[in-house]
């Protein structure tokens, strides 16, 4: 469990990145004729000659995308609220302690 939270902040970024596009030409500045990459959704962060939400992105990416989101930013979260609620009433039991006391004691 504590290996989890410990790697929860990469598993977050690395799903999240599944979404990170970055825009390269707005069709402004002094030469518009000469801006070819004026995608209006950008382009992938970790692949800069796929357009975003279009073809193998939309087609293969963005679902292992949303996936990958709800495993790793809300899952993690829900289990520790779920085990904190369970045991709720023995909180104050050594042995919960030492095995959640680290998810809730800085919040005593």
């Amino acid at each position: 469990m504590i290996a989890v939270f410990i790697l929860y902040p990469g598993w977050t970024q690395a799903a999240l990145s599944v979404f990170a596009c970055y825009r390269i030409d707005d069709g402004s500045g002094p030469f518009p004729d000469r801006q070819q990459a004026t995608w209006r959704y950008g382009y992938w962060i970790r692949d800069m000659q796929q357009a975003c939400y279009t073809g193998r992105h939309l087609g293969l990416y963005v679902p292992i995308g949303v996936i990958s989101v709800a495993l790793t930013c809300f899952l993690p979260p829900l289990l520790s609220f779920l085990l904190l609620w369970r045991n709720r009433r023995k909180l104050d039991d050594l042995r919960i302690q030492l095995r959640y006391g680290f998810l809730y004691s800085r919040y005593e």
